[in-house]
């Protein structure tokens, strides 16, 4: 669920819908269904393939292995939190 959970953060900092992302990569060759990420969500023994990840990681500029393995959503807190005690 960190792969929805990140696209979603993502698709936030960017200032982009889901929509525009799911169009983009559809855009660039990539047939994807948008009750895809929905099913991630959902569904417990659904995920992502490594194509999908691929696709969307490089939308946002991020690694493949990050946006399946960090939450940016705690990284982005983490970093607010500091500057703010400085």
């Amino acid at each position: 669920k960190l792969f929805v959970k990140n696209f979603r953060f993502l698709c936030k900092k960017h200032g982009i819908t889901q929509r525009d992302a799911f169009r983009h990569v559809n855009e660039v060759g990539f047939k994807f269904r948008n009750e895809r990420m929905f099913e991630f969500a959902r569904l417990h023994a659904t995920y992502p393939t490594l194509v999908e990840i691929c696709f969307f990681s490089k939308i946002f500029g991020v690694s493949p292995a990050d946006m399946i393995g960090k939450d940016f959503e705690a990284i982005d807190l983490l970093r607010k939190n500091a500057k703010h005690r400085i």
